[in-house]
């Protein structure tokens, strides 16, 4: 992967990775405040496609539903980009308050198993804020009832290394090898219910998050959640840049696992469009 230097930058950016979707599910949506529910299934919803990320929209400050507005390249090359509008006042076709989106891969409804699976995101920002926040999660497909984890929610603001040069990059862990079978990590839940983003690397019903049910052999979807908690009071456009996707505890056979920099393109990244807030786009290769 090819980096430049920019303005005095140093940057890297975005990165996912997913596979095609026919029909992902709704359910992946949680409400917005992910850390109220961690350890949960997703909510029930209408399934709606999958596509590839296009061009760049949306703009700071600018609400969804009001257009797309060119924003310059990020800073880097070999990197991956995803704009994300939110508005306070947006209702999706449900009447609900939606401030979130989500990017993924796909696996084969079977599922892969990822029980001792370790993901790491690496991402940076354009655009931090203190109700802005991203959430990693993996999920079962419709046979097993779309449970899911979702964890941390891990908010971009300076106190997490963020800011609005989009370097250094952040690394976000998503835990599957220490996420605890369902119902032992009750206290872990409770113990995270504030802040889920530190028990990477504790020992299993050791106050781990409960996986709220989730068969980790058979994950179907893996992916991203980017958002805003219910107290964001203007509109804002969520700059989200992706360095590199990792996996340990894999099989390292199957290319599916296999670790993404993104030099080459989105690898299978896919924005989901069930209740995609009006003007988000990506992801996009630079």
């Amino acid at each position: 992967m090819q980096r430049q230097l920019r303005l005095g930058f140093f940057t890297t950016v975005a990165l996912g990775l997913s596979a095609c979707s026919e029909d992902p599910d709704g359910r992946r949506f949680l409400p917005n405040d992910v850390t109220a529910l961690a350890g949960s299934g997703g909510v029930a919803g209408a399934g709606g496609g999958s596509s590839a990320g296009g061009g760049i929209s949306g703009g700071s400050g600018g609400g969804a539903g009001q257009g797309p507005v060119t924003f310059p390249p990020p800073p880097c090359t070999g990197c991956i980009e995803m704009d994300v509008p939110l508005d306070p006042a947006f209702r999706d076709a449900t009447g609900a308050q939606n401030l979130a989106a989500m990017y993924n891969f796909v696996f084969p409804a079977t599922g892969l198993d990822m029980s001792n699976a370790t993901v790491t995101w690496s991402i940076s920002t354009l655009t931090p804020g203190s109700d802005l926040y991203v959430t990693p999660y993996a999920q079962n497909a419709q046979d097993l009832n779309y449970a899911g984890v979702y964890r941390p929610e891990t908010a971009l603001t300076a106190a997490n290394g963020f800011n609005a040069a989009g370097s250094p990059f952040v690394d976000v862990v998503l835990d599957l090898a220490n996420t605890a079978p369902f119902g032992a990590g009750a206290a872990g839940a409770a113990q995270d219910a504030g802040s889920d983003a530190g028990d990477a690397g504790t020992p299993a019903g050791a106050g781990s998050l409960d996986n709220g049910g989730m068969d980790k052999s058979r994950v179907w979807q893996l992916g991203i959640r980017i958002g805003a908690q219910t107290t964001l009071a203007a509109p804002t456009t969520i700059r989200l840049l992706v360095d590199k996707v990792t996996f340990t505890g894999v099989d390292g056979a199957n290319t599916m696992l296999r670790t993404r920099d993104f030099s080459t393109g989105p690898e299978e990244l896919v924005v989901n469009t069930y209740m995609l807030p009006p003007g988000s786009t990506g992801p996009t290769k630079y």
